[in-house]
């Protein structure tokens, strides 16, 4: 049985992240993370070409880029893009998700 072990919390542009789960505790297969997002310091919009993304928005409201669609998100929405299409998000407000 493998031992979870949280790591963090770390700063990654301009974000907190507090890991759960990483890719390496994983077999490369998901990693899980808590991330407190200010304003401002969200990632530009990118694509990943093989994995996708999947966020529940904790405290705040967010706004996703899923390809051309966006999608307003605030406590207890989800929102997931597959891989090759293009993301981004927009925060309101101080949000974790």
């Amino acid at each position: 049985m493998t031992t979870i072990t949280t790591r963090g919390p770390e700063l990654f542009a301009g974000s907190r992240f507090t890991w759960h789960l990483t890719a390496d505790q994983t077999g490369g297969q998901a990693s899980l993370a808590d991330v407190l997002v200010r304003p401002g310091s969200e990632p530009p919009v990118h694509v990943h070409a093989r994995e996708g993304e999947a966020y529940i928005v904790l405290e705040g409201e967010v706004t996703f880029l899923r390809g051309s669609e966006t999608i307003d998100a605030g406590p207890g929405r989800p929102c997931s893009c597959r891989a090759a299409f293009s993301t981004g998000s927009r925060c309101a407000r101080r949000s974790r998700a």
